[in-house]
């Protein structure tokens, strides 16, 4: 349930979920009993009393929140849906409308869909630096506003910086389910970020994998990414010799 903090009236209602109107609200991830299987991802912790919260009538949800309520299989599951309901013409998901700063090589990307069955309305806000590599900050950060289709009230506001990472890794693991044979266990890997780590965890959920090779541009950021992988999932991970390794992978990542 959402925590009402200071700011809001005590007599505030408490609600499940996103608002909206009723009879209808967004999936709550927490009612899901579906838990990893072959997977390896460890058990839910519980959820935080920070969960969500309320802007006057709007949610903000962190990242540290949503990594809590959403699963890497319940993500693919997901994907699995968004992409059927996008085959069927039930989910509308015009182009990506690109931003670029002049003078820069920033840009920005916006990516609505509209999902017909709910009538709900997202909107990703992704910005792309490029600069900040030099600034230690990450490359890409992201916003997600999701509004009611029928009012165009805006019921929530994301972080999509993991969000983003997510539904890359839960794509690939949604790929590699259906097209991978089913004895694939070794994984080639090409970016060492955010969304790399997200790929792994994506493909781990639905092959058993004994094996990654990482093809990463900086050496000792490289070495540091596979080291990281080799200690929090217990899986062989090295960086790549050289390009002839591909041979040697069974499944393809490009992060």
């Amino acid at each position: 349930e959402p925590v009402h903090v200071p700011a809001v009236p005590p007599a505030a209602p408490r609600r499940r979920g996103l608002p909206g109107p009723p009879g209808r609200r967004l999936h709550d991830p927490r009612a899901s009993q579906h838990r990893a299987g072959r997977s390896g991802e460890p058990p839910r912790r519980p959820a935080a009393r920070r969960l969500f919260l309320p802007i006057n009538s709007m949610l903000f949800i962190p990242s540290d929140t949503l990594r809590e309520l959403i699963t890497m299989p319940e993500a693919i599951s997901a994907m699995k849906t968004a992409f059927t309901a996008l085959s069927y013409g039930s989910a509308v998901v015009p182009l990506r409308t690109t931003l670029d700063f002049p003078g820069t090589e920033s840009r920005a990307l916006i990516m609505p869909a509209y999902h017909t069955a709910s009538q709900y309305l997202t909107t990703k806000i992704v910005t792309v630096c490029p600069v900040n590599a030099d600034r230690h900050l990450p490359l890409i950060h992201g916003t997600l506003i999701v509004t009611d289709g029928t009012t165009g009230k805006t019921l929530a506001l994301m972080d999509a910086d993991w969000i983003t990472a997510l539904r890359t890794g839960a794509a690939s693991g949604l790929a590699s389910e259906y097209m991978a044979r089913p004895e694939a266990n070794t994984l080639g890997l090409f970016g060492i970020g955010a969304q790399g780590c997200e790929q792994v965890r994506g493909v781990m959920s639905v092959r058993k994998l004994t094996r990654i090779i990482v093809f990463g541009r900086d050496a000792r950021k490289t070495e540091a990414f596979c080291q990281r992988i080799t200690d929090q999932y217990a899986i062989p991970c090295a960086p790549a010799a050289s390009t002839q390794m591909l041979s040697e992978c069974d499944i393809i990542c490009c992060a």
